[in-house]
């Protein structure tokens, strides 16, 4: 304790010395709180005649501990006279100053374990008001509580003891027999969920999961039982098994094949990567019977709520048939399947009998899956609104608004890997982590099987900072230089207070810089030389925006198919309708025939999100994704969500042998700020997009 400084009493210190070599009247000190002004007359007056006429044994002696009772009385009268109350004596409670009114405040309004949030920078000792004087000492084990001492406005002595492990040095034959591992001491109460563990907890384990296997089996290792379940919470989770159909030549066989580079999976962006030791690969038999994943709900409740399926699968592409009738990857009331062409597929069961495939099914023939490569999919139907929404790699790819039909006949199966009406169907493939989930989640709460993408994919991020240069590629890029649109003025670095960092790694937070400035545009516009760094035909495009007005149609940022004009000819672009508002893109695609395609798609959408002019700050991102490697998918987002669905246009994006240049603030005029463009190689998922941390609050949890 004694050890430790008070960084105000620094100050003050500081000011003390200050004032010595320059002038006290030079110093502005705020470090105590002192008098800056002289004191009254008439306070000094009357403490003068405090001490000539007052007995000194009154004067000099202790208070009572409840106050002076004439001091509350005054007090009284000031506030009832000030505020028209009716306050007595008994209603003062006197203090030797506020540190000791707001201790007792917050005991009088606190009980021990309740949250206390303060404004930071804030006074220290605040953190010591809310300490709760009464403690316990709780011993678990395995997890579960079986002892809990209580004592009451004490600390825990620790004297000069040192701590020892495995014996009690001040008593003989204490000594261990046994083997300790993994010794943690922390400077916090910590929670059960956050002991030490033998084995990491499953990812799939969430209050909210009632399914879920991992599939990590070693190869040719698959038990012929029932799979696990939610053990996290045993309430209302689902019992499965595997459903052979035939067991001749039909068993699963366990693979060593993982979705993902790394091994690891994780629950969502936040949480810790748990080790991925496996697949399934579903097999069939002589008779087209193929392994697939029952999952019984006898209690008929997971398509009366809000619901997400997820799983990761591989398709053989061996075995799709161009002539067939598609292969189930997810079934039930919403199934999920490849094509016959090879493409996707998302479906919901509005009646008993069938389905509306105007309102209840999301194509997307273009999107090939049947690749070879690992794929993650979910569909995640959303209770109140009656809505559903695909998303095949994070991405979403469509979505509707129809009320699935509700089974009311015997218990509910759901199935990943097979169509229990139709044996053709069935899925041949790898499969891997399948879960269900009561609740509707977002793309960044689902199975993710890689590391969240780090800025090493960032091939031009501009910060604007202090300058107009490229990062991470300065050595070779030149920087933008400022210009002006007719009748607009140069654009302009200005400090920047909206946030304190920003996060390039999205929700994970593992690598941070700090934001210093941005771009001020009026009719403006940053231009940048030719950037072959930018000619990518899957990308991802994101910036921060305030925008305050605009001319007709602007764009707020563009890559120009000729590096020596500005404001025509561009290969994409990304702006906004000045009327409308809606987010809109331009697009020059190369068909697989060499000849060209100028389109500019609208992503109006039916979720109606338009460009906020609200004069507050807000992200953009556009993605590019390739599908059947001829046609390129667009989805544009605002703070993180998609507007509308994906647009696919035909071609692929034209990049002329003569170069391209960078520009933002492109096209009519904007009036407002940029911030922090960064063009990152490949579709990165919502949860790696940038983010920010801004100033002004902090919430202490004690």
């Amino acid at each position: 304790m004694l050890g430790a400084k008070s960084v105000i009493r620094e100050l003050s210190e500081y000011a003390t010395a200050r004032g010595k070599e320059i002038g006290y009247e030079n110093v502005f000190d705020f470090s105590l709180g002192n008098p800056s002004v002289e004191v009254p007359k008439e306070f000094t007056d009357e403490m003068i005649r405090l001490l000539e006429t007052e007995d000194t044994m009154t004067l000099h002696g202790y208070t009572p501990s409840l106050g002076n009772p004439l001091y509350k009385q005054e007090i009284a009268r000031s506030l009832n006279q000030r505020f028209g109350m009716n306050y007595g004596p008994e209603h003062i409670f006197p203090t030797t100053g506020a540190a000791g009114a707001i201790a007792h405040a917050v005991r009088a309004v606190t009980e021990p374990g309740d949250e206390v949030v303060v404004f930071a920078p804030y006074f220290p000792e605040y953190a010591a008001f809310t300490f709760d004087a009464n403690g316990s000492a709780r011993l678990h084990l395995d997890y579960a509580l079986v002892k809990e001492l209580a004592f009451s406005g004490k600390r825990l002595e620790t004297g000069a003891s040192k701590f020892t492990i495995g014996c009690d040095p001040g008593v003989s034959n204490r000594t261990f027999p046994g083997e300790i591992d993994e010794v943690r001491i922390s400077d916090c109460a910590l929670d059960p969920s956050q002991f030490l563990r033998v084995k990491p907890v499953v990812e799939g384990m969430d209050p909210d999961t009632v399914f879920y296997h991992p599939l990590d089996f070693d190869e040719g290792a698959m038990p012929i039982m029932a799979m696990d379940i939610n053990a996290a919470t045993n309430a209302g989770a689902l019992s499965a098994k595997f459903d052979y159909l035939d067991f001749t030549n039909s068993v699963p066989q366990g693979s060593t094949d993982i979705p993902g580079s790394t091994g690891q999976l994780r629950q969502n962006v936040l949480a810790p990567a748990n080790a991925n030791g496996g697949s399934m690969y579903s097999v069939t038999n002589t008779s087209n019977k193929a392994t697939s994943i029952c999952v019984f709900d006898p209690t008929r409740s997971i398509y009366t709520g809000s619901f997400t399926a997820e799983m990761f699968f591989k398709g053989d592409t061996n075995k799709i048939d161009p002539n067939g009738s598609g292969l189930t990857i997810m079934w039930g009331q919403l199934k999920v399947f490849v094509s016959p062409a090879g493409g996707t597929r998302a479906r919901a069961y509005n009646k008993k009998t069938g389905y509306d495939s105007a309102t209840s099914e999301i194509a997307l023939d273009s999107m090939r899956l049947m690749d070879g490569k690992w794929h993650h999919v979910a569909v995640v139907y959303d209770y109140g609104p009656s809505n559903f929404t695909y998303y095949v790699d994070y991405v979403p790819v469509g979505s509707k608004t129809t009320r699935i039909y509700e089974d009311s006949d015997g218990s509910t199966v759901f199935y990943f890997g097979r169509q229990v009406d139709a044996d053709s169907q069935h899925f041949i493939g790898w499969q891997d982590s399948p879960r269900i989930v009561r609740r509707a989640l977002k793309p960044h709460e689902f199975l993710i099987a890689h590391e969240v993408p780090s800025p090493a994919a960032t091939l031009a991020h501009v910060d604007f900072d202090a300058d107009f240069s490229v990062k991470p590629f300065t050595q070779v890029e030149k920087a933008g230089t400022a210009a002006a649109l007719s009748g607009g003025a140069d654009a302009q670095i200005t400090e920047s207070k909206k946030f304190s960092k920003i996060w390039l790694d999205g929700l994970s937070k593992s690598v941070a810089k700090p934001d210093m400035g941005c771009v001020r545009m009026d009719g403006s516009q940053v231009r940048f030389p030719s950037n072959s760094l930018l000619e990518r035909p899957e990308f991802t495009i994101e910036f921060f925006a305030k925008i305050e007005t605009s001319g007709y149609d602007p764009h707020f940022v563009r890559l120009n198919r000729d590096p020596s004009l500005w404001n025509t000819s561009s290969t994409w672009a990304l702006g906004f309708n000045r009327d409308t508002r809606h987010l809109s893109a331009h697009a020059y695609m190369e068909r697989s025939d060499g000849t060209f395609n100028d389109v500019s798609p609208d992503f109006s959408g039916a979720s109606g999100k338009k460009v906020p002019t609200d004069g507050r700050w807000h992200h953009y991102a556009l993605t590019s994704r390739l599908v059947e490697g001829t046609n390129t998918m667009l989805t544009a987002y605002i703070d993180y969500e998609p507007v509308g669905d994906p647009i696919t246009v035909e071609g692929v994006f034209y990049y002329p042998p003569k170069g391209t240049a960078l520009a933002i603030g492109a096209g009519a005029s904007i009036t407002g700020y940029i911030d922090e463009f960064r063009f990152s190689d490949g579709v990165l998922p919502v949860s790696s997009f940038m983010r920010t941390e801004p100033y002004g609050l902090i919430i202490t949890f004690r």
